[in-house]
């Protein structure tokens, strides 16, 4: 393909990865989870098609075709393969794991979808894991409706941490919580 540079054919790469990390989502959706301009995610998706990593119905959903034996994805992203897993590892020194959001105020500063990829390359490669902690949080109604029949409610968080493989049975981010006992455990 001669008319693809390495940024187009890494920008498919990245939208091929995405696509196959959740097959559930069509092209528009995948469009949403990154941060470029227009024509660097449709540039980048129509050589992915060329590329025959993929193919778009007429109803936007993606059929997966031939996909890269090695994944490039770029420098930033070659980066950062680096970097979370040697951060995360200073965390677990200190006994702590990171939360998924803490992650995303971590990683502001990288595109949303090369932290998507990472994370999931990782956990893939067996360099990252991450499990689920639910936590209970009981909402009593206040006296007003408490005449009217309320009765307290309860509402289950989900929280997704992140941590190195030989640390996820230790499950560190449980300790941020107030009440261990009201914790359901998950793998994520």
């Amino acid at each position: 393909m001669e008319n693809l540079n390495k940024r187009m054919i890494e920008n498919a790469q990245k939208i091929a990865f995405i696509a196959k990390t959740y097959p559930e989502k069509n092209i528009v959706e995948i469009s949403q989870l990154f941060q470029t301009s227009p024509i660097e995610f449709n540039a980048g998706a129509w050589a992915a098609q060329d590329l025959g990593y993929f193919t778009v119905a007429p109803d936007n959903s993606v059929k997966l075709g031939d996909l890269p034996e090695e994944w490039n994805f770029g420098e930033l992203t070659e980066h950062l393969l680096v970097e979370l897993p040697y951060a995360i590892a200073k965390l677990n020194a200190e006994q702590a794991d990171i939360e998924e959001e803490y992650l995303g105020n971590w990683t502001a500063g990288f595109p949303a979808q090369d932290v998507i990829i990472v994370t999931k390359l990782l956990i893939e490669q067996g360099k990252l894991a991450s499990y689920e902690v639910k936590n209970e949080t009981v909402i009593s109604p206040n006296r007003e409706q408490r005449r009217k029949g309320a009765k307290p409610e309860i509402v289950v968080d989900t929280y997704t941490f992140y941590t190195l493989p030989e640390n996820v049975d230790k499950r560190w981010g449980e300790k941020q919580f107030e009440d261990p006992e009201k914790l359901q455990k998950a793998e994520a």
